[in-house]
């Protein structure tokens, strides 16, 4: 008999250029009667209170112990703690992952949320993925023979994917955004620049040197020059990101898939400059000139006057722009394993950040798997493999003769290292508990060997498994590539 269906809470947090944002969603956790699959559906926000500025001590530095208390007031404001949440996601994001002291932000979320939290990372590429479903992945899977562009622009960065049928096809990320150039709130008074914005007001000619005061035509020209490189991104023109400016901006270039014209492509807006973007095109009242001390009001409008990037604004626009990426991450960042996992007793969940080392065919043999297992075992964590075999594939004899070579492996290093780390074997098809069981003998030998199914696993480098909740393990994945 399955089990009764559960309400979960999944939790999503982002960290950026200059905002801060936070999201808490309630989703259904329910077991199919006839296979025994755990899945999550019917998710919706419960709890997205409005963005705050991200602290800074100063403009290299966060302000660490106040991100502290920011996250306590909003749990506290949700009325949850951070261990009633299943699963969920935190990303620093844009400049504020180039910051300093970045790393001790991510090393504070992990000590505060680890066993909830599944990807606390600086990853243009999952980032760009994540807002993608957050902002016209509904878009995407109402409308499957179209191509969709989604430009999240925030403060720091424009991070870009195309997909169709609601998948991400490619990603990219670049420096451009509405904080570049800082300034004093109602004028154009300049207090404040990023090495990007030094390239960009170089290569255009523009005085950039400390206080300085722009009059409209350098503003006009400088956002002018982001919107060329936004369009130079939809186009699919290489050659404007291959040297000066252009190429100092490209974090992670962005290349069309084979197969996809760009012409073709419906542009979508998400981010806080998004949000912009659809309220000049509404016709809603903006706030007041640098309102933000930035100039994102004014990358907007610029946006709205480039025909090629608004022609689609009119007919087509996600349901969400701002929140973006906080929402891609509470809602779609978790994935579900399978329910026939092999679990080892002697490595308890959860298991955080282990690096995928090696993807393997169907038809692998002995001497591809030692090579995968030797790289997984070089870690002091441990390390995952994948096993590209899918239903069609996964027969009995298939599954056993792959298990046998594992097994001869493991045997083999067994002799040389008492104690390894942690073997985790991904697969997409129901064939965990044969494996695991073949491998492990029943769970007599190598009690280090995990095996996850049923999970769809992106090119990526890194895994995480979230601790179990009512027989469900939450899986996710960061270093997005490809």
């Amino acid at each position: 008999m399955s089990a009764a269906p559960r309400s979960v809470l999944l939790l999503g947090l982002d960290f950026g250029s200059t905002t801060s944002s936070v999201l808490i969603a309630r989703a259904t956790l329910s077991t199919h009667p006839g296979t025994g699959r755990a899945t999550l559906a019917d998710a919706e926000p419960v709890f997205q209170p409005a963005s705050v500025f991200t602290p800074f001590v100063d403009a290299d530095t966060l302000d660490l112990d106040a991100i502290d208390s920011l996250i306590d007031d909003w749990l506290a404001s949700a009325g949850i703690a951070s261990a009633d949440c299943f699963a969920g996601g935190a990303l620093v994001t844009g400049l504020a992952a180039q910051r300093r002291n970045a790393d001790g932000l991510r090393a504070r979320l992990h000590a505060r949320l680890g066993d909830v939290v599944v990807a606390t990372a600086d990853d243009p590429r999952l980032e760009s993925w994540v807002a993608f479903m957050g902002a016209c992945g509904a878009l995407s899977d109402a409308q499957p023979d179209a191509t969709w562009l989604n430009l999240d622009i925030g403060g720091g960065t424009t991070n870009t994917a195309v997909g169709r049928g609601g998948q991400v096809l490619a990603t990219g990320c670049h420096f451009i955004g509405a904080r570049h150039i800082q300034v004093v709130p109602g004028g154009w008074h300049v207090t404040g620049w990023t090495p990007h914005a030094h390239a960009i007001a170089t290569a255009i000619g523009l005085d950039h040197r400390p206080g300085t005061t722009w009059p409209a035509a350098a503003v006009e020209r400088f956002v002018g020059w982001q919107v060329a490189a936004l369009e130079a991104i939809v186009a699919g023109d290489r050659g404007f990101f291959a040297d000066g400016a252009g190429r100092q901006i490209a974090q992670v270039p962005f290349e069309w898939p084979a197969g996809l014209s760009p012409a073709c492509a419906r542009v979508t807006f998400s981010g806080g400059v998004g949000e912009l973007v659809y309220a000049i095109a509404d016709g809603r009242p903006l706030p007041p000139t640098t309102r933000f001390g930035d100039l994102g009001i004014e990358l907007a409008r610029a946006i709205v006057a480039s025909p090629r990037l608004s022609a689609a604004v009119a007919a087509h626009r996600p349901a969400r722009t701002g929140g973006a990426t906080v929402l891609g991450l509470a809602l779609h960042q978790t994935r579900i394993a399978g329910s026939t996992l092999h679990l080892p007793l002697a490595v308890p969940l959860p298991w955080p950040d282990l690096p995928i080392v090696a993807r393997l065919d169907a038809d692998a043999d002995r001497a591809a798997i030692a090579q995968a297992v030797a790289r997984a075992g070089h870690g002091t964590t441990g390390g995952c493999v994948q096993w590209s075999v899918d239903a069609a594939q996964a027969t009995r004899e298939r599954v056993q003769a792959f298990a046998v070579d594992l097994r001869a492996v493991l045997d083999a290093r067994a002799a040389v290292a008492a104690d390894p780390p942690l073997l985790l074997v991904l697969v997409a098809c129901d064939v965990a508990k044969a494996l695991g069981g073949y491998a492990t003998g029943w769970g007599s030998a190598h009690r280090h060997v995990a095996v996850i199914d049923e999970v769809a696993v992106p090119r990526a480098h890194f895994v995480r498994i979230g601790r179990a909740h009512h027989g469900a393990v939450p899986v996710s994945f960061h270093g997005l590539y490809g």
